[in-house]
């Protein structure tokens, strides 16, 4: 901070020229880490050792001479919406959908009595517009034109629900005024403008023995730094002045402030008259600050920017304003490490925490709860979060156990071992014991939060205990809502030693205080100065009419605050979001453009993009090591003590990537197992497969199919869907007797249609001879293996075996995808082999493992059974010659022998879809 700072200045007059004891003298400030700023220079400018003056914030001034206490929050809306519901009666909403409503209201009525407007008057209806011309005598014509122009639209606009409704809550605002103001008073309590209004009534009605009284230890008043002033704010400074020798000092310095042009300049001009001040000050800047104007393309971007520009300033003379308080956390992670001392006075929204993410899972872990246990979705959203996983160990091996077991409803019991779940897991049936509960909760994670993280934990419960103490009526879903209003409302404010080490604060908090770097973010246009008004049922003509504050009151209230706070600054990096967005539209605010345009600012413009490196790179090929040789022998070659088996889907694999292989394969990767609400694809699979098997097993040994014997089992539909029921059970895991109800009974009849529409076209291909269902092939296949021949190890299942007039016939059924050759021949084996055509690869090595076990069977038909198109077409069955079966199998060979060849590496593929949907892409980086 500089000697010329506004502060300082005032500081060094009443140190070396005031005509008053300091002990004498009030000091009111606009917050309260200005006034300690102040208390700091009085100590830089005296010689001698004093005692501080009497130090206030004018909020406080305000409810120390006030009859009333502040009141908390949640406790006057709760009021306030007794009393609107008592007026409306039936057309009240719940406690819940009134928040956002309350909340409005409560800003009206807090502008009514700041700015002492007739609330009776304001809240008039329609009908008495002619009162315009009688009751209205004090406001201007201009005034009154704004107002009678917004009721002559009104009056003439159609009679709809909407204006129905909105004349309906304005005719009962003047009501609700006077009962909930009355209420608050009974109970002694206020809202900040209510309590404003007390005091300044008192001194417009000449009853001023009270507040004098209150006052009478000092001499003189001094008021530093205030701006845009409220009526009542006015009328408290009107009687300092005249009773307490009121001194005021207004921060209007500079050429950008003081222009006429400027918004900024719109209500201080006036205030230096109405409010002297008793010294000159020397607070003038010694020239313009440096600009250095940053266009970041994230977030994250501007906050690592901002990182950089502190690396080299005075952390003790620096601030960082933050406009947008979500840029907090990204800012604080990206503070360079030699900043020792960071002092965070602006206020952080409790919604965005980790804390308010896991109360809204518990939340819907109370709400989701059934007889049998909690939803998994809940459960395992919550062993997930991190405050979850560091208080309890166990978590991750109970969302193994949940996974494992396929728990839709997890049972309560299943969190017995951990003490921690044990108070999360318990269901909670009456609002009341949910204070309880949740405070618990907070308590138990408590030990092991960050010291961030346990503001946020405490703001939390401090909402919570208020919700407890007034004892509001309430069904569960109704709590919570509620709940998350409130704390969707509610920042944590961050304490810190304000007056060492590098400021971080909201723009209101550099009111009167001056830095020599300053780093602003967010300067965009819509956020600084933020295009959104607060919500109002006020009208912006009555608003304008009545002299209440509007928009551009508050645009003039932020232009104020943004040159005021550059102003003495020898450095000022203005930093903003280039991205276009939604919500954002990328461009440098209107402050930027002015200072450019209007002021002639010579400023430095620069562009960041911040790049952004994935956190795996691509991973190079696998070398074959004589180890992954030698465990891919002992696996896969006959002899070898871990009996492992080639199959298709693995060869599959090895084809399309043969990097996947080896993760897939060599490694054993798995992808993660989650819990199946429904049936999954595998599921469905094998509930068709095994109900096909029961159906073809059950008509004896080796029977010859009939048209009748088919037909006779699709007249029994109700078989059908028994038997696929009770293989649906035992593919899910559960008893095969077991009650199938809710969308798997969707499952069962799709299947059971599935079945008859197979058995349809099997009537098509009769009589034919049933063999085997699922049958299960191991063979010993002699290839060449690194020029030596060789026994490799093959698997398959079989999913049925027929005869059609003396040709052996290979059926694969299908309930998913289906990937085939047109033909059976040399071309057709190329695209199998470049892994286009999985489904025929599986047949043909089928075909070679059944001449493997039986030479005698040279040839075949092999048959797919698109299920999910056999309502309309037939079943696709090919001959498959004896040459094809030898190419394949020489083909084959090829293949198992690069797998075994230790020359060749597995080697990922160019990124294409197949990447999408591996399990091991997060590691290979692609």
């Amino acid at each position: 901070m500089t000697d010329n700072s506004f502060l300082y200045q005032i500081a060094k007059a009443y140190i070396g020229q005031a005509d008053v004891p300091l002990r004498r003298c009030l000091f009111v400030f606009p917050s309260r880490r200005s006034s300690l700023f102040f208390q700091k220079y009085l100590g830089q400018c005296s010689k001698a050792p004093l005692f501080s003056p009497d130090i206030i914030t004018i909020g406080d001034l305000f409810a120390r001479l006030a009859p009333y206490r502040r009141g908390d929050k949640i406790q006057m809306m709760y009021i306030l919406w007794q009393k609107y519901s008592e007026l409306r009666r039936a057309e009240a909403e719940g406690f819940d959908y009134f928040v956002s409503l309350g909340e409005t209201i409560l800003a009206d009525f807090n502008d009514v009595d700041k700015y002492m407007v007739d609330a009776d008057k304001l809240f008039r209806h329609i009908g008495d517009l002619h009162a315009l011309d009688n009751d209205y005598d004090f406001l201007t014509d201009e005034q009154k034109a704004a107002l009678k122009q917004f009721w002559g639209v009104i009056a003439k606009g159609k009679d709809s629900e909407a204006k129905k409704k909105f004349l309906g809550l304005w005719g009962i605002l003047p009501s609700l005024y006077d009962s909930f103001r009355k209420e608050l008073s009974s109970r002694g309590i206020a809202y900040e403008g209510m309590l404003q209004r007390e005091v300044a009534e008192q001194l417009k009605d000449g009853d001023s023995g009270s507040i004098n009284a209150e006052l009478a230890e000092y001499d003189r008043i001094v008021v530093v730094g205030q701006n845009a002033l409220c009526n009542c704010e006015k009328a408290l400074y009107d009687h300092i002045k005249k009773e307490f020798d009121g001194d005021f000092y207004w921060d209007f310095y500079g050429e950008c402030l003081t222009d006429t042009a400027n918004k900024a300049s719109h209500f201080i001009k006036a205030y230096i008259d109405l409010y002297p001040s008793k010294y000159e000050l020397d607070a003038e800047a010694d020239g313009r600050p440096k600009i250095t104007v940053v266009a970041a393309s994230s977030a994250v971007a501007q906050a690592k920017v901002a990182a950089a520009e502190l690396e080299d300033s005075n952390q003790d003379s620096t601030a960082v304003v933050l406009p947008d308080e979500n840029l907090l956390m990204p800012l604080l992670n990206s503070i360079p490490e030699n900043i020792s001392k960071v002092n965070v006075t602006m206020g952080y929204g409790l919604h965005n925490s980790a804390t308010a993410s896991l109360m809204d899972m518990m939340a819907g872990l109370q709400l989701n709860v059934r007889n049998t246990g909690f939803y998994h979705k809940d459960v395992t959203a919550i062993l997930n979060h991190p405050f979850i996983r560091n208080a309890a160990p166990a978590a991750d091996q109970i969302k193994a156990q949940i996974i494992k077991a396929n728990e839709i409803y997890v049972p309560q019991g299943r969190f017995a071992g951990d003490e921690i779940l044990k108070v999360i897991f318990r269901p909670v049936a009456a609002t009341s014991d949910l204070y309880d509960w949740q405070m618990e909760v907070l308590a138990a994670i408590a030990p092991t939060l960050t010291d961030i993280e346990k503001e946020f934990a405490h703001g939390y419960y401090t909402a919570v205990s208020h919700l407890k103490d007034l004892d509001i009526p309430m069904e569960l879903h109704t709590y919570f809502r509620f709940l998350r209003e409130i704390t969707s409302r509610l920042t944590v404010d961050f304490h810190g030693e304000p007056l060492s080490g590098l400021q971080v604060m909201g723009p209101l908090e550099v009111r009167a205080i001056d830095f020599e770097t300053l780093i602003i973010l967010s300067v965009n246009e819509g956020v600084y100065p933020s295009k959104q008004q607060s919500d109002s049922l006020i009208p912006y003509n009555v608003r304008r009419g009545l002299g209440l504050p509007t928009v551009e009151l508050f645009d003039s209230i932020a232009a104020y605050h943004f040159y005021r706070s550059i102003y003495r600054a020898k450095k000022v990096v203005l930093i903003y979001d280039s991205r276009t967005k939604p919500t954002l539209s990328g461009e440098e605010s209107r402050f930027v453009k002015q200072l450019k345009y209007h002021y002639g600012y010579q400023m430095r413009f620069k562009s960041v993009e911040l790049e952004i490196k994935p956190i795996v790179e691509r991973v190079r090929p696998v070398e074959k090591t004589p180890e992954i040789i030698s465990l891919l022998k002992d696996r896969y070659l006959e002899g070898g003590s871990q009996v492992r088996y080639f199959s298709a889907s693995a060869l599959n694999a090895y084809m399309v990537c043969p990097l996947m292989f080896y993760y897939k394969v060599v490694q054993g990767l798995e992808e993660e197992d989650e819990i199946t609400e429904g049936v999954d694809a595998g599921q469905l699979g094998t509930t068709f497969h095994e109900t096909m098997r029961e159906i073809y097993d059950g008509m004896g040994i080796r029977p010859v199919v009939t048209k009748e014997m088919l037909e006779k089992v699709i007249a029994d539909r109700a078989w059908i869907v028994e038997a696929v029921k009770r293989h649906l059970n035992m593919a899910i895991g559960r008893d095969a007797l077991a009650t199938v109800s809710g969308r798997n009974m969707i499952t069962v009849n799709m299947v059971a249609e599935m079945v008859v529409a197979t058995l349809e076209r099997d009537k098509e291909s009769t009589p034919f001879t049933y063999y085997e269902s699922e049958k299960k092939m191991l063979c010993s296949m002699e290839l060449d293996i690194d020029g030596k021949s060789e026994k490799v190890r093959f698997k398959g299942y079989i999913d049925r075996l027929d005869d059609i007039g003396g040709q052996m016939r290979i059926c694969d059924y299908k309930t998913g995808s289906v990937a085939e050759v047109k033909e059976y021949d040399e071309k057709g084996l190329d695209n199998v082999f470049r892994g286009k055509a999985k489904t025929s690869f599986q047949l043909l090595l089928y075909a070679v493992m059944m001449r493997e076990e039986d030479p005698g069977c040279q040839d075949f038909n092999l048959a797919v059974y698109d299920v999910k198109k056999l309502f309309f077409n037939h079943v696709n069955s090919k001959y498959c010659p004896p040459e094809i079966i030898d190419s394949f199998k020489e083909r084959l060979g090829n293949i198992v022998g690069d797998i075994f060849n230790q020359a060749i590496p597995f080697t990922g593929i160019e990124p294409d879809k197949a990447c999408e949907y591996c399990p091991a892409k997060a590691i290979c980086g692609r």
